[in-house]
């Protein structure tokens, strides 16, 4: 899972002039890591996360999968 959260940090570091003032929309594959970069008071790695997601204007939402698509 946090292999995920790093992702989505990693590109919205590399997209970071695309979308400083933009309202955007992530769709994360698990509601657990949904859950993972909402938490309150996380040190480490994960505070590190948080802390550059919270810069943007940014709503995380699960995908909902559906058997046998895809």
């Amino acid at each position: 899972m946090e292999k995920q959260d790093f992702c989505l940090v990693k590109a919205i570091k590399d997209f970071r002039v695309y979308i400083l003032y933009s309202h955007i929309v992530a769709y994360v594959p698990n509601a657990i890591v949904k859950d993972i970069l909402t938490h309150d008071g996380p040190d480490g790695k994960r505070g590190k996360c948080i802390a550059t997601i919270l810069e943007y204007y940014l709503e995380i939402k699960p995908t909902k999968l559906i058997k046998d698509q895809g």
